[in-house]
């Protein structure tokens, strides 16, 4: 399952859910049906650092048929909500480009009451091979601000490129968590 890429499907109205958060109401908006395999490179819990009220777990993922590869080659760290990676040797435009687009971010919202979800999302492990299923979301403030938004590409990078996931199942190896 690592060789495929990401489902996503655009829905065709986005659903919203409410959410109570340290004393203040904000509101989700589902924006994208999602659906990644991959296997972990680096995961960040951010419970005492760079917190947030919706996620606080970042996970690093790879896929695609070059994973292994990536591991040989590359080394992959976060920190301040950003996932990096540095390697020894040099790499040209293609290999740069493909890393790219099969190396993700994501930050993890449990879905409301899935407790089992929530757990879970604090279990993983560099080297687990995961499947994460939800949504991808916009995270508005109580005064109808955008406060986070997903990206809906593969390939973009920095500032805002990160996927923000409305988790409803995780599945760490051959356990499923819903």
């Amino acid at each position: 399952m690592l060789g495929r890429e990401p489902q996503q499907e655009l829905l065709s109205l986005p659903a919203s859910k409410l959410l109570h958060r340290d004393e203040a109401m904000s509101r989700l908006e589902l924006t994208h049906r999602f659906d990644i395999t991959g296997e972990v490179i680096s995961v960040k819990n951010y419970r005492w650092s760079f917190t947030n009220p919706y996620y606080q777990v970042d996970l690093g993922l790879a896929w695609g048929p070059r994973v292994a590869e990536y591991k040989r080659k590359l080394r992959f760290y976060q920190g301040a909500r950003w996932l990096m990676w540095s390697s020894q040797e040099a790499m040209d435009e293609l290999t740069q480009n493909d890393i790219q687009t099969h190396v993700g971010n994501l930050h993890l919202i449990p879905a409301e009451g899935r407790k089992e979800v929530d757990k879970a999302i604090h279990w993983m492990e560099t080297g687990d091979l995961v499947r994460v299923k939800g949504y991808l979301v916009r995270i508005f403030g109580a005064a109808g601000e955008v406060i986070a938004t997903s990206s809906t590409a593969r390939d973009d990078s920095g500032n805002g490129a990160c996927e923000i996931i409305w988790v409803e199942e995780l599945q760490i190896g051959t356990k499923i968590y819903r």
